[in-house]
């Protein structure tokens, strides 16, 4: 992969609503493009600053991860992207990093650091009000139907790296949006649905994504998605 040549790798992030998270400015990797997504009245001498393409009317949080889960259409012109969340500020070594996880694979995340079943995730966002427990319910009701195994596996979402033009991360994606888009805002529930739906072969990065040498991590405000009618 050569970074010396425009347009290869970005790296962008979404802020949507008030009080969410502070953008940081990284110490940029060169021939890397920096671009976030936001509907505040942000600046920044690294990151690129965009208006949101879509917004729902009332969650932030379903704006935000509209480019999160689609950058197909939104880098039509790169060939590789890594989702951040705003929380997480990305090291200077971030495009050999890329190269890495991408080597073999169109698609690298982090597995999740405490759970391996999308059952037990659903029953934890219940339980502290990140999403209403009906909509948890009903998600899990059909996923179960369908024939969802327990313990299947589960994924951070908060990193993702991609060859977002892959046909079949682009068929990954527009499942996923479609599930968060009818179902809940906690992606990481859907997401391991739709990589078992799909088959979908790709890279699980083990470790702890806080850890992660390649990542300097800070907790999110504490904001209750579903039981404020608001954003996380």
């Amino acid at each position: 992969m050569d970074l010396s040549r425009r347009n290869q790798l970005v790296v962008y992030t979404a802020i949507a609503g008030r009080g969410r998270d502070d953008l940081v400015d990284p110490v940029p990797a060169p021939g890397v493009d920096y671009v976030c997504f936001t509907d505040q009245p942000l600046t920044s001498k690294i990151w690129g600053i965009r208006p949101f393409a879509w917004t729902h009317l009332t969650q932030a949080v379903r704006t935000a991860k509209h480019p999160k889960v689609l950058p197909h259409e939104y880098f039509p012109d790169h060939s590789m992207s890594i989702w951040i969340d705003a929380n997480i500020a990305p090291s200077p070594d971030i495009g050999k990093v890329a190269e890495f996880y991408l080597s073999r694979y169109d698609l690298a995340l982090h597995r999740h650091p405490r759970r391996d079943c999308l059952y037990k995730e659903a029953e934890v966002v219940s339980e502290v009000q990140k999403d209403f427990p009906s909509t948890i319910d009903r998600i899990i009701s059909r996923y179960s139907q369908n024939g969802m195994p327990h313990d299947f596996g589960l994924w951070e979402c908060g990193i993702l790296f991609r060859r977002h033009l892959s046909p079949d991360i682009v068929t990954a994606m527009e499942l996923w949006w479609r599930e968060i888009e009818a179902g809940s805002q906690s992606d990481q529930i859907h997401w391991a649905y739709v990589v078992w739906k799909l088959g979908l072969k790709f890279r699980t990065i083990d470790g702890n994504l806080r850890e992660s040498p390649f990542f300097r991590y800070k907790p999110h405000p504490a904001i209750y998605w579903g039981a404020m009618g608001e954003a996380s």
